[in-house]
This record gives structure tokens, C-alpha cells and sequence, in this order.
């Protein structure tokens, strides 16, 4: 399945956040969304998922405008991973994964053996099934994120979307996370991530979208997008972009920024 957006144009009200917005996602390939807080990736985020109406442009899933499509279809399509999330009940981790499955039940009918099987499996797959009868609201950060990747997954969609997956995660927890999301691109699933680490873009993304103030985007490789012009313009502060070189021989930049 691909993800088009064309022409897009974002907002609220009268207001436009954002405009003229284009992009392309293809399955199996991971999109990361830079750029600093105000200037509408959220609401790009919202309008992508159909709770927000385009101002102005379409998005398109496989060439079908989704303004068209109910809200459990679009689910069987596209999964959403939020930040956090703070369940009002002391629920098991086997019941917030199979959550998820809401998009493929009826109005009264209730997950049954093979939805419960179905999360099982993929918990197994992101190495998270002996949280499977802990209490959610329980576990650590690191795992609560992989137990909403595992929700979404089994919403069996084709393109996954990730508010800043990392946000809150020690260090060894965002490199844990990290691996499961380029892993599951290699599963043929597109991803489109926020994040505010610009070497995220280095380390698992196909394409980069930075969003500026003033109207300004960019779309295109990290290598074209994410340059130390482009980030000072972003994110005032200066920075300093750097290789190294990993276990396998492949170089990779990072980005360090220069205090004064």
C-alpha cells in the first residue's frame, strides 16, 4: 500500500497550519517527520488520520482519497502509535494489545481465541511476550511503547504512524525500539515517524520531511534534507554533523549541536 499526500494543505477552522505539503510513502519504507514544536506536524499527523478534513489537497491510500472512507476502514489500514498512553483501568498487557482489534469486530462482539493468538504472536515477534499477564500501567516506559507497537500491529495495517516513539526512553530503550521499527519496515509496512533527533533520520529512514516555520518543507533523502544549513534554519542553534562508522562498514552522520 502507498501513502500519497498532494498538495496538502492543514489546519483548523478558518486557519491554515500548514499548505502545499507533498510526499510519498511506499510500502516497507520509513519516513521520519523533523522539525520543531508549533509547526504543524501534529496537525499533519491529524489530517493524515482522518480526524482532521484537508483544507486543501488529498491524501491518497493505494490512489483512493481516504475523505471517503469510514473510520474502521481507514483503521484496517493505517495504525497510529501515540507517545503514551494511560489506560483508566488496571488492564493486562494482553488485553491493551488485542485492543487493537476493534477495527475488525463487529459493534457488540468481543475479541475472541484467534484475536487473542494473533497478539500473542506478534508480542512474541517484538520479544515482549513475558509481559503478556502484567498489568500495563505497571511495566516500564520502554516497555509500555513496545506494547502499543504491538496494539497497532494487530490492527494488521499497512502503514503505521509513530508519534515520536522514542520520547521518554533511556538511551538502550530507544535503540531497542529503533531496531523494532526498521525491523517491521523490512516486513514490507510503511512508516511515517515525528521524532526530534535528526540522527534518527541517519539511522532508519528512507525519506526525510522537515518542517520549518513560515510554511517551509523540505522532502527528500537525509542526505539532501538533513544538513547542518538545514537544521540551524530549523531549530536555531548551531550543529555540527560528523560520520562514523559501524560494525558492518557503513558510515553514518550524526548531529551534534554547538553551544556557545
Amino acid at each position: 500500500m502507498s501513502l500519497v499526500v498532494k498538495n496538502l494543505a492543514c489546519g483548523y477552522g478558518d486557519r491554515v497550519v500548514i499548505s502545499n505539503i507533498n510526499l510519498v510513502v511506499e510500502a516497507g519504507e520509513i519516513v521520519c517527520i523533523l522539525g520543531p514544536n508549533g509547526v504543524g506536524k501534529t496537525t499533519f499527523f491529524k489530517t493524515i488520520q482522518g480526524f482532521l478534513s484537508p483544507k486543501d489537497g488529498e491524501v491518497l491510500l493505494d490512489g483512493e482519497a481516504i475523505r471517503a472512507w469510514d473510520k474502521k476502514r481507514l483503521a484496517r489500514a493505517l495504525a497510529y502509535v501515540p507517545q503514551t498512553h494511560s489506560p483508566p483501568f488496571p488492564y493486562k498487557v494482553r488485553d491493551v494489545v488485542v485492543m487493537g482489534r476493534t477495527a475488525h469486530l463487529n459493534m457488540f462482539s468481543v475479541p475472541g481465541k484467534e484475536d487473542y493468538r494473533l497478539g500473542e504472536e506478534i508480542m512474541e515477534k517484538l520479544g515482549i511476550a513475558h509481559l503478556v499477564n502484567k498489568i500495563y500501567s505497571q511495566i516500564s516506559g520502554g516497555e509500555r511503547q513496545m506494547v502499543l507497537i504491538a496494539r497497532a500491529l494487530v490492527q494488521q495495517p499497512k502503514l503505521l504512524m509513530m508519534d515520536e516513539p522514542t520520547s521518554n526512553l533511556d538511551f538502550g530503550n530507544q535503540v531497542k525500539v529503533l531496531q523494532q521499527i526498521i525491523n517491521l519496515s523490512r516486513e514490507n509496512i510503511g512508516i511515517i515517524m515525528t521524532t526530534h533527533f535528526p540522527d534518527h533520520a541517519f539511522l532508519c529512514s528512507t525519506k526525510v520531511a522537515l518542517f520549518e516555520r513560515d510554511n517551509r518543507f523540505t522532502y527528500g533523502t537525509a542526505e539532501e534534507v538533513v544538513t547542518e544549513e538545514s537544521l540551524k534554519a530549523a531549530y536555531s542553534v548551531n550543529v555540527k554533523m560528523t560520520e562514523v562508522e559501524n560494525r558492518h562498514g557503513v558510515k553514518l552522520k550524526i548531529c551534534t549541536p554547538m553551544l556557545d
